[in-house]
């Protein structure tokens, strides 16, 4: 099991592989844990950010990381890698 993120704990649970990546890029993402496991079996999209800001300063400041992550990081993971 790979536990994806841009900043992985240094110790982790037996069994489990910390892989640092950006989940807003699935290719990386993907590359990444593929390039130690070969394939993936399953796939698990528990990915997002939540803003300590005003929603106004979240918009002008972070929207596009805010997107990449919680909307297109888990979505384009999906169709590649479980496509039924």
């Amino acid at each position: 099991m790979f536990a994806v993120d841009l900043e992985p704990d240094s110790e982790s649970a037996p069994g489990i592989v910390p892989v640092q990546c950006d989940v807003s890029d699935p290719r990386a993402a993907a590359a990444s844990v593929l390039a130690d496991a070969g394939q993936i079996d399953v796939l698990v999209n528990g990915a997002g950010l939540v803003s300590v800001t005003r929603p106004v300063e979240s918009i002008a400041d972070g929207w596009a990381r805010l997107t990449g992550v919680n909307l297109s990081g888990a979505f384009p993971g999906r169709t590649r890698h479980c496509p039924e």
